[in-house]
């Protein structure tokens, strides 16, 4: 039975994940989804889900680890071809969707770029940071040019944790504690 309508949900954890996105991940030993399986995803799918669940919109963001598989170059690739996938779809279905952007942390550069380019040509509603990220806490005093910059932009911060096997998943048996 369908929940009934009421003053409208908003979903701010909601995740998308691309076909490239998965292969990427796969191809560097990431055969899970931060010890999960990778799920498929659709547009469709999602819309409908909220529709049964009374959610009016849901921010999108990218699912753990995130685009940073050990090189920086095709970490600052994969984030923005995800983001201006996730923009597309936002564009698509106005009202029903929003994006916080990825970043390829920790390469900082790019993040800072990724950042600019996010808010300034996509419109992004705010961006997702992972907990860890190979080898980086957000605590880390190298983030401290991205905290400066996502301040100055007034950004609003989804921060998602990540276990610390943010390279193949936990070893089969791992009790998570």
């Amino acid at each position: 039975m369908p929940i009934a309508r009421g003053p409208g949900f908003i979903d701010v954890h909601a995740h998308y994940v691309t076909d490239s996105y998965i292969a990427q991940a796969r191809a560097t030993g990431h055969d899970l989804a931060d010890g999960m399986p990778w799920a498929t995803w659709s547009v469709e799918a999602h819309l409908e889900l909220m529709d049964r669940s009374g959610i009016d919109t849901a921010l999108l963001s990218v699912s753990s680890p995130g685009p940073h598989f050990g090189d920086d170059g095709a970490a600052r690739d994969l984030a923005r071809e995800l983001n201006e996938e996730g923009a597309r779809v936002v564009r698509d279905h106005p009202g029903r969707l929003g994006l916080f952007a990825c970043l390829p942390l920790p390469d900082v550069d790019g993040a800072l770029a990724e950042i600019n380019y996010a808010f300034d040509t996509l419109g992004v509603d705010g961006v997702i940071l992972k907990t860890y990220t190979d080898g980086v806490y957000l605590g880390d005093p190298r983030l401290e040019p991205l905290f400066v910059e996502l301040d100055r932009c007034s950004a609003i911060i989804s921060v998602h944790p990540t276990s610390r096997w943010d390279r193949i998943g936990p070893p089969s048996g791992t009790r998570v504690r």
